[in-house]
């Protein structure tokens, strides 16, 4: 079930009864969206969503087969996979068995899309797909679902705001909801100067990776050209060490097949990379480009970063690294 539509019967307390096993998968997790709409369910009476956060299967367990008195409550996992990684031998993986509870609780999670459920499990489960990303028209209908509906001025920054970025992510449309609400409209002029200096940079980096390990240059140096200036030198070598660090991981596991080690390195990382980009990519020349930012930091340190970068990607692209 798209978002959307979830969201138009989200608002009737029969679609919880009914539905008491949920999971909810996207590209990734989207904690502002489910806290707001946790807090608006519990607000309006609908349902009390209780957040349960356990160390092991075992006590998960546990807690999902006892009831006191016969109450039903229902419970929030989060991150399934991320809460459960760390798993015993011979112990089965968390959504098989979720798959097949049956109460007394009932029970939401959220799961990467990157883990494909079993016809079977779609069958046992109401699964809401949630978008990478929303445009202003469904923007739109966010904000009347939290009862934040615009109009006037402030209807027209957020057209402004998101058809100049394209697109934003649930979270950044919750944010910019949370800075509408309490601006006044004489004050959007400001406010639009701060939003987009938000917003924008986080989609500028996002794009700026996936070009990056997808080795498109044109694209990748128009944007280095419109955000560079954006951040300083120690914000860059931190965010590429992270990136490099983390493709490296990646791309060594998926070569050795090890999909859910590789999995949880290509977090934060574009999800082209962990479908097609990482193949562009050998782990040595990864781990060239990692000593390359090693010795950008120590130029910094030492007083001489003259296009450093600059060279840095020019030597990544020109494939001197591999």
């Amino acid at each position: 079930m798209p978002l959307f539509n979830f969201l138009t019967q989200a608002k009737q307390p029969s679609f919880w009864e009914e539905n008491r096993l949920i999971c909810f998968q996207g590209s990734e997790n989207s904690p502002l969206f489910f806290q707001y709409l946790f807090a608006f369910l519990k607000e309006h009476k609908i349902v009390e969503v209780l957040p349960l956060r356990v160390e092991s299967q075992a006590k998960l367990w546990q807690s999902l087969e006892q009831s006191f008195l016969g109450e039903q409550a229902f419970y929030w996992l989060g991150d399934v996979h991320q809460a459960f990684k760390k798993k015993k031998k011979n112990e089965p993986e968390v959504l098989d068995v979720l798959s097949l509870y049956r109460g007394p609780h009932s029970v939401a999670f959220f799961l990467s899309h990157d883990y494909k459920l079993s016809v079977s499990s779609q069958k046992r489960m109401h699964v809401i797909k949630l978008p990478e990303k929303i445009g202003r028209h469904e923007v739109a209908k966010l904000f009347a679902f939290f009862g934040q509906a615009l109009s006037g001025p402030k209807s027209i920054l957020v057209k402004e705001i998101v058809d100049t970025a394209g697109a934003i992510g649930l979270d950044s449309a919750l944010m910019l909801m949370n800075y509408l609400t309490v601006t006044n409209a004489r004050n959007l002029d400001a406010l639009k100067t701060q939003l987009t200096k938000i917003i924008e940079p986080e989609l500028s980096l996002a794009a700026l990776s996936q070009a990056f390990f997808a080795k498109r240059e044109k694209q990748f140096f128009s944007l280095w050209a419109r955000c560079h200036n954006d951040f300083t030198i120690p914000f860059w070598i931190a965010y590429w060490s992270e990136q490099v660090w983390r493709a490296y991981h990646a791309t060594t596991f998926l070569k050795h097949g090890n999909f859910a080690a590789a999995r949880r390195f290509s977090f934060r990382l574009s999800s082209s990379f962990f479908k097609q980009d990482w193949r562009r990519c050998s782990p040595d020349e990864l781990k060239q480009a990692c000593a390359a930012i090693y010795d950008i930091d120590f130029a910094f340190k030492t007083g001489s970063t003259f296009c450093s970068f600059d060279l840095f990607y020019t030597k990544y692209f020109l494939g001197k690294f591999s």
